[in-house]
């Protein structure tokens, strides 16, 4: 006669067996996927600011340096998923081994950190570019840039080394075992998330009071403000992932959760990346669709060079003479070379209450 006791307990391989039969698993190689898909796409657009910077442009900035650095911390987070998929990220956690949850907070705590400094780097890059389009015609702006990159550099240098540092000895973190003094973790992650969203709000919104003054027609300036405005998809995913965390208050099975949170912390990564180089790849637009460039592209005020026209020209002739092509416009005088011709369509100067578009005109010279 059989007993009634209770049932034998399983092994971890057997119980996440049982998982995968039951279809109780969330498949961790579509997470890696994502972030693979994700990632190229974010490269992408990184290599095609860096080819407009330097073969088009022929400089480089420390907005540029900025978001290559974003770009290894996002490729240092996939690595992170890949560890953490070999260590059961998408099982629950009561199926894993302790060696397997030793490795796997191992692989969690440097992604923590990752992600982290990703955003920072972006938000900086973002404020250095900013400074350097509207520093020059509103000294008031520079003032402020100034300001946010300090604020923003010292909150962003806090969520790396508290990811880092939220315990210590920092091996704690994965091994749980020894004395050590840890930072309340669940009100750290939370106050991390918020303090993100409050300043991705920040760094996007600084820019639209002196786009709003713009002397251009309605249609152009709305165009620009939705250029700017693209990093308001890197907030709306900020805010699903903080409400993420909120409803899993904290919970134990961190292998299941963390393939979900982990999507959306790898998507807001690389969209926050995507928007920061979108503003950066007119010139390449020109390069690429010269007639498109000259029906639209060229009426909108080609920001970056008119910030450094400002550095380097120190006196307008206003002769019109012959420049590349045939063409008819302004020349310049001072900087490198004595004679540079503005090869871009439009130009910003200060002006009392606003901006103010000063425009070259293209024109053919017929040969006589």
């Amino acid at each position: 006669m059989e007993s009634d006791g209770p049932p034998p307990m399983l092994t971890s391989d057997e119980a996440r067996a049982l998982h995968i039969a039951n279809g109780d698993v969330k498949r961790p190689g579509h997470l890696i996927a994502l972030s693979a898909t994700f990632l190229g796409i974010a490269a992408t657009c990184v290599g095609l600011r860096l080819y407009a910077r330097i073969a088009l442009r022929r400089r480089v900035n420390v907005d540029d340096g900025f978001i290559v650095l974003a770009l290894l911390f996002l490729v240092g987070s996939l690595v992170t998923y890949i560890q953490e998929e070999k260590w059961g990220m998408g099982y629950h956690a009561s199926t894993l081994t302790p060696n397997e949850i030793i490795h796997f907070f191992h692989a969690f705590w440097a992604m923590l950190w990752c992600y982290c400094g990703c955003l920072a780097c972006v938000k900086l890059s973002l404020l250095f570019q900013y400074r350097k389009i509207f520093g020059n015609h509103a000294s008031r702006f520079r003032i402020v840039a100034n300001v946010l990159i300090l604020v923003i550099g010292i909150s962003g240098l806090w969520t790396v080394l508290s990811g880092i540092f939220m315990c210590w000895p920092i091996s704690y973190v994965w091994t749980r075992q020894g004395d050590a003094k840890c930072m309340q973790i669940w009100p750290l992650f939370i106050g991390n998330a918020v303090l993100n969203i409050v300043t991705d709000l920040i760094v996007f919104l600084s820019p639209i009071p002196l786009l709003s003054r713009l002397h251009l027609p309605l249609r152009q300036k709305i165009i620009l403000m939705a250029i700017f405005l693209t990093g308001f998809f890197v907030i709306i995913i900020s805010g699903i992932r903080l409400g993420i965390f909120i409803r899993s208050n904290g919970a134990t099975d961190f292998s299941w959760e963390q393939i979900t949170l982990g999507s959306w912390s790898f998507v807001e990564c690389a969209v926050a990346i995507v928007c920061a180089s979108v503003p950066s790849l007119k010139p390449l637009v020109v390069h690429v669709f010269p007639k498109l460039a000259s029906t639209f592209a060229s009426r909108i005020v080609d920001f970056e060079a008119s910030g450094d026209s400002h550095n380097k020209l120190k006196k307008i002739n206003n002769d019109v003479e012959k420049g590349p092509n045939g063409s008819v416009g302004l020349f310049a005088q001072g900087g490198e070379e004595e004679h540079k011709w503005l090869d871009h369509t439009e130009r910003l100067k200060s002006v009392q209450g606003g901006v103010q578009i000063v425009t070259a005109v293209d024109t053919d010279v017929e040969k006589k």
